[in-house]
Formats: structure tokens, sequence, C-alpha cells
């Protein structure tokens, strides 16, 4: 997938809420910095074929919990990405 700014994402690769689309617009900026590949998922379903293959997983915050509902198959060390502005509790 090439790089994207969010405003320019497919509608079905935007997340709802403003401060994660704040947060993957800096995840795209300093992956583009370093020369790196991105792929994203709205959901875990979408997630799931890429889950394993992947180098490094992020996950927002918000898509934590649905990650674990989803039970996406053990892989070592997935990130917990979050904003500032977005409670993690």
């Amino acid at each position: 997938m090439p790089l994207l700014p969010p405003s320019r994402l497919p509608a079905d690769d935007r997340w709802s809420s403003p401060a994660t689309v704040y947060l993957l617009d800096d995840l795209l900026r300093l992956a583009a910095a370093g020369g790196a590949e991105v792929d994203s998922a709205p959901d875990p379903a979408a997630a799931r074929t890429r889950w394993l293959p992947a180098l490094l997983v992020l996950v927002g915050a918000d898509q934590a919990q649905p990650c674990l509902r989803a039970r996406l198959p053990h892989r070592p060390s997935p990130r917990v990405t979050a904003s500032p502005a977005v409670p993690t509790w």
C-alpha cells in the first residue's frame, strides 16, 4: 500500500477516532522517513491474513480488545500504540 495521509486513505481504511487518524498519520510519516512500507487494516478481521507474516504489528489502543476477542494467532511482541489524546483504560 502506498503511504497516504489519512485524508487520502480509502474509506474502509479510516478509523473513526480523530485521535487515531492523527496517530496513523504520525506512524505513516515515521515509516516514510525510514523507508518502510505500511499496510493498515480497519479491524481484526481485515488484519487476520497479514497478522503473522508482518515484521512489526502496531495495534491502536482502540483495537486491542477487538483483537483479543478475534483470537488472532499468537505472535511475539505486537505493540499497542495510542495518542496522548486517546484514553487507554
